[in-house]
């Protein structure tokens, strides 16, 4: 039944009014177009001696791109990087931290609150925005400022965010130059789409093998330490907003040190779950082997477990090998939910009460 709904074109379409299919298929495009969004940018002559700290602010779709950044460069990145999900800002951040204000609508009351706070401790910030308030504050304070374009769901704007924040870091030395490498990605990644858009049966398309596998259950989705933890962190956002569909998401090894227990007794965790391992060639060995252990342990139980591989022969080309699946992979169970993917009426909800409150 799965494979005969993903396989009605007529359906997709009609369910798919607001036009996810198309966005998600775009993340190529917005690799390859951030490099000349930073260029056209008015950047000041900081270098990297003049941070001894890095802080992405940002909520949601907004951050996910910071956190992609700080895993795959990992150990290589001369000072810290945190991604701050809050309001407040941690005591490190002060005149010596490079803040970079990430909010794609310019709008999020949590990234404005604290980028507020980092103005007031006189740090160096950076906005990332397609307008909004934040677009105001950075030309009231001449903050410099890379304007993206405007107009999608911010979770379907994650390749204007990673690339603007990767960018933003080397302009100042703090990296190298990754140009060539998003380019790179975003060839690869435009091929990719060839075999996971709506016109690709099922028989052909993993993400909608996928769909079919985890639909009618709740998915908890892990992936090793680092990147790969990320991406999973990932798809559980886009199962949750696109799919409308409850996920969960952890990271191997520490997941081993506990949570394996909680899949023994329960029988809503064999009957109701399902489990989708995110494994990848850069995976450190013993976390390999501990994935192949866990991996027989919950099949044992009677649980799901479903293997996906990372593809491509570079680290950050697997990395988003597996971001672009998950995509899609919501984007089908949200066909297969018989939802529109793009309205988020939770989301919209809660702010309009908070709006009441001021």
């Amino acid at each position: 039944m799965s494979a005969e709904i993903l396989d009605d074109l007529e359906r997709i379409r009609q369910l798919d009014r607001s036009g996810m299919a198309p966005l998600i298929a775009g993340l190529p495009g917005q690799l390859a177009q951030t490099p000349r969004l930073v260029e056209a940018g008015s950047w000041p002559r900081w270098t990297r001696n003049d941070f001894d700290g890095i802080a992405v602010l940002g909520m949601g779709g907004s951050a996910i791109g910071g956190d992609l950044v700080r895993a795959y460069l990992g150990d290589t990145l001369p000072v810290p990087m945190s991604i701050v999900r809050d309001y407040r800002l941690p005591r490190w951040v002060n005149v010596r931290a490079l803040v970079v204000a990430s909010s794609y609508s310019g709008n999020t009351e949590e990234t404005l609150c604290a980028v507020e706070e980092a103005r007031r401790r006189s740090c160096r910030i950076i906005a990332l925005c397609s307008g909004g308030e934040l677009g105001r504050l950075a030309e009231r304070y001449g903050w410099p400022i890379v304007a993206l374009p405007g107009g999608f769901p911010p979770r379907t704007a994650l390749g204007y965010s990673f690339a603007a924040v990767y960018l933003t870091l080397s302009r100042f030395g703090i990296v190298d130059d990754p140009v060539a490498l998003l380019l790179r990605l975003s060839e690869f990644l435009n091929a990719r789409n060839a075999a996971l858009t709506p016109n690709v049966p099922p028989a052909d398309n993993e993400a909608k093998r996928l769909a079919s596998a985890i639909h009618g259950r709740i998915p908890v989705v892990y992936g090793a330490a680092g990147s790969m933890a990320v991406v999973a962190l990932r798809w559980k956002g886009q199962v949750c907003e696109n799919a409308k569909d409850l996920a969960f998401c952890g990271e191997a090894p520490e997941c081993n040190h506990n949570e394996i227990v909680g899949w023994g007794l329960p029988s809503v965790s064999r009957e109701k779950m399902i489990t989708v391992f995110l494994r990848s060639v850069d995976d450190h060995p013993r976390v390999a082997r501990r994935f192949d252990i866990v991996g027989q342990l919950l099949h044992d139980r009677g649980v799901l477990v479903e293997t996906v591989w990372a593809t491509g022969d570079k680290p950050l080309l697997r990395l988003f090998s597996l971001i672009q699946l998950g995509d899609w992979v919501s984007f089908y169970l949200a066909i297969l939910n018989g939802v529109d993917p793009t309205p988020i009426a939770a989301i919209d909800y809660l702010k309009a009460r908070l709006n009441e409150t001021g």
